[in-house]
């Protein structure tokens, strides 16, 4: 009787260790999100020019960047992508700001008034470094220094509850420029290969 009492307690045990090492789906970390839970990538052309559905086959992705987007134009967009029911949202921004001459500080209001509107209805939010330039891009000295002083503010902004930050620059980027094996030859934008590392790293904390 004692021996059978054993073996129950022992089954019981190991059954609670396994529940306790089994992941959700969605990542490769073990996620919280079941396949139907909504993710939205925001922001530009970096983010749209790829097919994130393929990139994280195992979530339900909706592809919401857009070309020459700037940080004012995704907070335009916000309502239509908190719209859609999304249990993450995965944002980056403000290259085209730059590019146009505005400052850290404007990209940086924009994005923290995306991120604090989306958290104020449930949506956890991934703050996702903005991506240097590449060595050779027009005036590309001046911008890479507004893109380090917004990627310092967003650190700061991602602290707390829901909110995280993602440095895509630590794998992509070196010496503050975004390397040569990762974009596509006009210093901009991304190959292939550097969206295979950013979905890597993105998969590490769904």
């Amino acid at each position: 009787m004692i021996r059978k009492i054993l073996s129950i307690g022992l089954v019981f045990l190991l059954a609670l260790g396994f529940m306790a090492c089994g992941g959700g789906g969605g990542g490769d970390g073990g996620s919280s999100l079941s396949k139907n839970d909504l993710i939205i990538m925001l922001g530009d052309s970096i983010t749209r020019r790829t097919d994130w559905s393929a990139l994280l086959p195992d979530n339900t992705v909706v592809n919401m960047g857009r070309d020459g987007d700037k940080t004012s134009g995704m907070l335009g967009r916000l309502g239509a992508a908190l719209a859609q029911n999304p249990k993450v949202l995965c944002l980056m921004g403000g290259i085209n700001d730059f590019r146009s001459g505005f400052s850290a500080s404007t990209a940086y209001n924009n994005l923290a008034t995306i991120v604090n509107q989306a958290r104020a209805v449930g949506v956890r939010v991934i703050i996702q470094s903005t991506l240097y330039v590449a060595q050779g891009y027009s005036n590309g000295a001046t911008i890479n220094a507004k893109v380090s002083a917004l990627n310092d503010r967003l650190v700061g902004l991602a602290s707390g509850d829901g909110k995280q930050f993602l440095n895509l620059n630590s794998q992509l980027s070196s010496g503050g420029w975004l390397k040569n094996e990762y974009h596509d030859g006009g210093r901009l934008h991304l190959n292939g290969a550097a969206y295979q590392v950013w979905a890597g790293l993105l998969k590490s904390i769904l």
